[in-house]
């Protein structure tokens, strides 16, 4: 009896096992960041939009591959040696940046039928060396820190025609760091202390020039305002003068109008007090007796 119930369950169990394999593979769910498309007997018949959602297909006959549209960070190290990038100059750098990309929706078919995630890293890792050695090469060792946004944007420029073929978009280019040989950094920094010292030495005789020429517009000025001052004391003794004779002239001419006025007054009190005779004379003093001493009378 119990062998008998043992086998009724065993369709049963055989059944849900079946569900349990089979139900999973009977659909996918295709996320907001993620497109996908469905292999029937390894040929593409279905691509899935971004965020399409669940999508049956077939169990075992059919496939799913999705690609996250989310940005991807590539990070690329260049150490000083064999792997180090020349510049136009012939010197040895390193560097450090960061290059982002992300999948194109349109190229998943390209991507499904030409590359797998290893094919695709591979050649774009490639591609971006390539890249970056041949715009640093292109720059002096000198240029490189003053250049660094120009070099990223070339950079990205330059990898987005290289891989123009590939289901990517690249997003941004950023070189973060530079590295260089300890011999070359003693060298800058010599010629950073040689720089400094002739800009200090240009920059004293700039100020002593600077003092030189305040000394001499200062005596030039100081010379300019004693002429002044020499010519507004004259102006001003000459003044003083102008008016003492305008004084001068007046007061005498003052006193001689007094005494006029004095003198004529003493004139009219006199006549005032004439009585008509003159003081001291008497009429005979004016009898003119004629003088014949020129002529020849003869008296008897």
């Amino acid at each position: 009896m119990k062998m008998q119930n043992g086998k009724n369950f065993l369709p049963a169990i055989i059944v849900l096992v079946a569900v349990l394999v089979i139900l999973p593979n009977c659909g996918t769910a295709v996320q907001p960041n993620e497109v996908a498309v469905i292999k029937t007997m390894g040929k593409i018949t279905k691509q899935l939009p971004r965020g399409s959602g669940f999508s049956f297909k077939v169990p075992f006959m059919q496939s799913v591959t999705k690609l996250d549209m989310s940005p991807v960070n590539y990070e690329m190290h260049f150490g000083i040696g064999s792997d180090s990038a020349v510049t136009a100059d012939m010197q040895s750098v390193g560097l450090d940046a960061t290059l982002v990309y992300r999948f194109t929706e349109d190229g998943i078919m390209n991507y499904v039928t030409n590359f797998t995630k290893d094919s695709l890293e591979k050649r774009f890792r490639s591609n971006t060396n390539t890249c970056v050695k041949d715009i640093i090469g292109k720059y002096s060792i000198y240029d490189l820190t003053s250049s660094t946004i120009e070099i990223s944007g070339k950079v990205q420029q330059n990898l987005t025609a290289k891989c123009a073929d590939m289901p990517i978009e690249i997003v941004s280019v950023n070189i973060s760091n530079w590295d260089w040989s300890q011999e070359f950094d003693r060298m800058i920094q010599d010629t950073m202390n040689a720089t400094q010292k002739e800009k200090t030495a240009k920059a004293n005789v700039a100020i002593a020039e600077a003092e030189a020429q305040k000394q001499v517009a200062e005596a030039k000025a100081k010379l300019e305002a004693e002429k002044l001052n020499a010519e507004a004391m004259k102006v001003k003794a000459d003044a003083e003068a102008y008016e003492m004779r305008t004084k001068n002239a007046a007061i005498q001419a003052t006193l001689a109008t007094q005494r006029e006025t004095w003198a004529h007054d003493e004139k009219m009190k006199y006549y005032e007090k004439w009585d008509g005779h003159l003081e001291g004379a008497s009429a005979s003093s004016f009898i003119v007796t004629p003088n014949y001493s020129g002529l020849n009378i003869n008296t008897k």
